[in-house]
């Protein structure tokens, strides 16, 4: 019986120079475009805001191949015991009205009877709440603790189908997400981590406001996902032809095995390409 989850986590890329940096730098939580209608407005076609995450996915190689032609043609499979100690967890997939949602909104409802501007504040995910209202109002630091933790929550929930928005396309076709079996990393103390996808896009074109350079320094400071060569199982390139390029790369940079000639060794025997993959599988 062929098995329906990996030993690893892969996380894909569509440029071998991205494998190259992550190779050395760790891998950096970026921004993604996530639809959040069927939590937060029933009455639109999609809610669209952008969170910082990393994302892995559980799938075996005999079964990569339509999830790399959508993520890229390279990239890296990491042991699930490292993942689970950098805090990367498999997401929560849901659909409109399912009983999940519904508690979700449960609690939204009980959070407002309590602090009345929370309506406004959860949905717009403005950026805080005035100096005076925290002045003035003692219950502010549990409120805002309470928002925190519920935002935290939602950046692990995934609809189980949707459109796919990658670096501000729109895929046309609905992409059933439950199949990608995600693991997902989001960086823990950046507040708000959810911003208005419109907002982010224009900034991507016209240069990041002095906030969201200050989260996204703050991620590179901070949360980058560091590994050691006893952590990686995978090395995916896209096919033979590049493997030249990778080894040009490690002997360039020895401190991806800490010049020690045996740990490149090993290095390399992590190697493999979705060209011979596809010819085993």
């Amino acid at each position: 019986m062929s098995k329906l989850s990996s030993d690893s986590l892969f996380h894909f890329t569509g440029e071998i120079k991205t494998l190259f940096k992550i190779l050395v730098n760790g891998i950096r939580p970026s921004y993604c475009i996530e639809d959040y209608a069927m939590l937060y407005n029933q009455k639109k076609a999609a809610f669209l805001l952008a969170v910082p995450m990393s994302c892995f996915c559980d799938i075996p190689l005999s079964q990569i191949n339509n999830h790399t032609s959508t993520y890229g043609d390279y990239g890296i499979g990491l042991k699930k015991s490292w993942a689970e100690k950098h805090g990367i967890t498999p997401v929560a997939y849901v659909y409109k009205n399912s009983k999940w949602v519904e508690q979700l909104w449960e609690m939204v409802k009980i959070f407002e009877q309590y602090e009345p501007e929370i309506k406004e504040r959860s949905l717009t995910f403005s950026n805080g709440f005035s100096k005076k209202y925290c002045r003035e109002n003692i219950h502010f630091k549990n409120v805002e603790a309470f928002g925190n933790h519920y935002r935290y929550i939602l950046s692990f929930i995934k609809p189980y189908e949707g459109t796919l928005f990658r670096i501000g396309k729109k895929n046309k076709n609905a992409v059933k997400f439950y199949d990608e079996k995600e693991w997902r990393y989001v960086p823990p103390g950046i507040i708000p981590p959810f911003i208005p996808a419109k907002s982010y896009m224009s900034m991507m074109e016209t240069g990041l406001d002095d906030e969201l350079k200050s989260y996204t320094e703050n991620i590179e400071q901070h949360y980058m996902l560091k590994f050691k060569i006893e952590d990686i199982n995978h090395i995916i390139l896209r096919n033979d032809s590049k493997i030249s390029d990778l080894i040009k790369f490690i002997d360039q940079n020895p401190v991806l095995y800490d010049a020690v000639p045996e740990f490149r060794e090993i290095l390399l025997t992590k190697v493999q390409t979705l060209e011979k993959l596809q010819i085993d599988y």
